[in-house]
C-alpha cells in the first residue's frame, strides 16, 4: 500500500548550479507520511527517515523498507539525493583568500609572500630576521603554512 501512495510521490524539478552539480527541489504532491518519510530520506539522510518511520504508528521495519521513492527503493533515493546535497555544500563552503598588505611596511610585505609562496620566498626576501616576524598574531611559518596555497 505505501507503494501506491508514493509511486508519484514528489516531482523534481532541476536546475543547474556550479558547472554540473545539480540542485533539487523536492515537491510534496500530498501531506501523507511516506511522503514526509521520503522528503527526509532525500534531504536529510536514510537513517534519519528510518527513525521518523519508527515513531510512526502507519510504518512497521517492512513497509519501511520496502516503501518506494520516485521509483527507487527509499535507500537508493536517499542515497542519490542526500549525496548531491553534500556535493554541493562542500562546493559552497569551499574558502579562498587573497592577501594584501595593508601598508609598505616591510613585515606586512613578507607576511603576502609567505602566504602566497611560501616561507623560503619571504626568507629570501627578507633575510633571517623574516623568521621572527608575525603575521596576523602567527608566526609568519605557522601564518605560512596555514595560508600557503589557500
Amino acid at each position: 500500500m505505501k507503494t501506491l501512495f508514493t509511486a508519484a510521490l514528489f516531482t523534481l524539478v532541476s536546475t543547474q548550479t556550479f558547472a554540473q552539480d545539480t540542485e533539487y527541489k523536492f515537491v510534496a504532491l500530498d501531506n501523507s507520511e511516506a511522503t514526509d518519510i521520503c522528503l527526509t530520506a532525500a534531504t536529510v539522510g536514510y537513517y534519519k527517515a528510518k527513525k521518523i518511520a519508527k515513531s510512526s504508528p502507519l510504518f512497521n521495519e517492512v513497509e519501511f523498507i520496502t516503501t518506494k521513492c520516485n521509483g527507487l527503493s527509499i535507500r537508493q533515493f536517499a542515497k542519490k539525493y542526500t549525496e548531491v546535497a553534500n556535493t554541493t555544500e562542500e562546493v559552497i563552503n569551499t574558502v579562498s583568500y587573497e592577501f594584501k598588505p595593508v601598508d609598505n611596511d616591510e613585515a606586512s610585505q613578507l607576511c603576502a609572500v609567505a602566504a602566497k609562496e611560501g616561507l623560503r620566498e619571504a626568507i629570501n626576501i627578507g633575510g633571517r630576521d623574516a623568521k621572527f616576524i608575525t603575521c596576523n598574531g602567527l608566526r609568519i611559518e605557522t601564518f605560512a603554512r596555514k595560508f600557503r596555497n589557500s
